[in-house]
């Protein structure tokens, strides 16, 4: 036995195609160990996660486990969640709670994301399987997939009462109904969210780390719709997503609605850092002579950014003028300054006269 399943588990980690996984599946039965839970277990979490198409046959090889446990009934679910019929995840569900069995917070997310691919599902048909009844498993994850799922399936009464229930926020839990109420055309119901300017900043956050510039989009016609403030952290905020998610001419339409008087060193390093990543260098270094009229005093990060817009546009004399300035305002010069200037004097040819 130890010997069949350390082949077995050779050829698992060498299988590549679920046609090879039924030849490996062939060879279990042939050898008898087709009821075996720990082998089933294996190939049906390879076949779960090759793609929807082959729910058929993970269920064919869940319905081989005798007794499973959550572990295999949330393996199966989460294979019918993402697939074309996802309504079998209600049935399985049910089953599971027949069994005696009772859901964990791995659980929630695939019910959610079940409901969420069926667009005509009335989202009452979600609570009325007890979801909601199982309070002592629900974590923050959860309670973020219910907000999402209601807010996807169109029930956005049921979504606001799951947020207004929730304990404890995150990011995700305002972004997920925002979402919901932005795209649901309701920029008026969103104004009892009380989601302040701190709120949003996070979901911002959360847009530029994931590079979605349709959500940040939405996010600042949110804003826009609902007359919300627009402090300084907010305004730095969607410089920071527009210019991360690749649109640096709305990062500077922001930036310039800025007065001058209000902006800080951490806006004009949103703004400057964009640039360069843009490719425009010359550009940024112009920002950051406006940045010196504006007596904004500039941080190491602000170098940072100046040495990498040096280093793309081979300015290498500038690159020297910024090494003179952070000595003259006393700053330490670190590793990544003295980095970016030898690559700017490596890329014009100067490195070897340099040293020497």
């Amino acid at each position: 036995m130890t010997q069949f399943l350390s082949r077995l588990t050779s050829l698992l980690s060498q299988c590549k195609t679920m046609k090879e996984l039924k030849q490996i599946h062939a060879q279990v039965t042939i050898a008898g160990h087709s009821s075996d839970n720990h082998i089933i277990s294996k190939l049906l979490m390879f076949s779960t996660t090759s793609g929807p198409r082959n729910t058929d046959y993970s269920f064919k090889l869940f319905s081989l486990v005798s007794s499973p446990g959550t572990f295999f009934y949330n393996t199966i679910i989460r294979a019918f969640s993402a697939s074309k019929n996802p309504a079998r995840v209600f049935s399985l569900y049910n089953q599971m709670l027949l069994a005696g069995l009772f859901p964990d917070h791995y659980s929630f997310p695939f019910l959610t994301k079940a409901c969420a691919n069926l667009a005509s599902l009335p989202s009452r048909n979600f609570s009325s399987l007890g979801v909601f009844d199982a309070m002592c498993v629900r974590n923050l994850v959860s309670w973020n997939t219910m907000v999402d799922g209601y807010a996807k399936c169109g029930d956005l009464v049921a979504a606001r009462n799951v947020f207004d229930g929730m304990l404890v926020r995150d990011v995700m839990s305002w972004s997920a109904l925002i979402d919901g109420y932005v795209k649901g055309g309701e920029f008026r119901k969103a104004d009892g969210m009380k989601a302040n300017a701190v709120a949003l900043v996070s979901v911002l956050c959360a847009c530029s780390g994931l590079r979605d510039l349709d959500e940040g989009r939405r996010v600042h016609r949110y804003i826009k719709d609902n007359g919300v403030c627009l402090t300084i952290q907010l305004s730095t905020s969607l410089v920071d997503m527009y210019a991360k998610c690749g649109s640096i001419t709305e990062a500077l339409a922001v930036f310039r609605v800025v007065p001058v008087v209000e902006t800080d060193v951490l806006i004009w390093n949103a703004i400057i850092g964009g640039l360069v990543r843009h490719g425009r260098s010359k550009h940024s270094l112009a920002f950051f002579e406006e940045m010196q009229v504006a007596g904004v005093q500039p941080d190491k990060i602000t170098y940072s950014y100046l040495y990498s817009a040096c280093t793309n546009g081979g300015l290498v004399e500038d690159a020297q003028r910024f090494r003179n300035l952070l000595k003259a305002q006393r700053m330490a010069v670190h590793v990544e300054h003295c980095a970016s200037r030898v690559d700017v004097l490596r890329r014009s040819g100067r490195v070897v006269r340099r040293l020497m």
